[in-house]
């Protein structure tokens, strides 16, 4: 499952918004429906009888230092093997265009999968993010998911036609010292990775007419 999932999430997620378009359902596009269809995906290519699919997953490797301070972050979706021998996936979705999707949100998505990658290495960390096609690409455009300037690297590569997807480092210390988008996030987190590597999902369509769905590998 681990190896296919993450197709079949982009792929999946495009075909079902297109239809769910055509039916007039529309009106409803937004975090919560996209959420209900990534369960769905998961859902379907799992043996129940050996995984479980947890929403709001609050994982210790995302645990604030100060446990006694509010509520524990959680994961959009922790797949579990209910014996312990398959490993694990997890995955963050995110709307385009929602006010949830802003660049400092998807990387600070981006940074709890990667603390749950750096616990356990053998899980899948996937990001996900769907929505309209201008303002997912608009989303895309600006730092750090986007190159700030020339010499730099962003966070999240764009699909593109004539290029095979490639895996993209990103620092998020520098000197000793969170980058200033993080920073004052950084102190909530037990550990800090020194960077964060992403590499795209190719979906089977790029220049989609309505929506896209797109899905990041996220490692150390």
């Amino acid at each position: 499952m681990n190896s296919t999932l993450g197709r079949k999430l982009t792929d999946g997620l495009l075909a079902r918004l297109d239809f769910d378009y055509a039916c007039n359902r529309g009106h409803s596009f937004g975090e919560y429906h996209l959420h209900g269809v990534v369960n769905e995906v998961i859902s379907a290519n799992i043996d129940p009888k050996m995984m479980r699919v947890h929403a709001n997953f609050a994982h210790s490797a995302i645990a604030r230092k100060d446990p006694e301070r509010g509520r524990h972050p959680e994961l959009d979706f922790y797949i579990q093997s209910r014996d312990g021998t398959a490993p694990s996936v997890c995955a963050e979705v995110k709307w385009a265009g929602s006010s949830h999707a802003s660049a400092k949100r998807v990387l600070l998505d981006v940074i709890r999968l990667a603390l749950v990658k750096q616990s356990e290495p053998s899980t899948e960390c996937l990001f996900i993010l769907a929505g309209g096609n201008a303002e997912l690409r608009k989303l895309l455009l600006v730092p750090p998911l986007a190159t700030e300037q020339r010499g730099s690297r962003g966070l999240l590569e764009r699909p593109r036609a004539t290029k095979d997807p490639r895996k993209r480092s990103f620092p998020l210390v520098a000197a000793g010292v969170p980058i200033t988008i993080i920073d004052k996030e950084a102190q909530e987190f037990l550990t800090m990775p020194n960077k964060v590597s992403t590499t795209l999902v190719t979906p089977a369509a790029f220049d989609t007419k309505r929506w896209q769905s797109l899905v990041w590998r996220v490692s150390v």
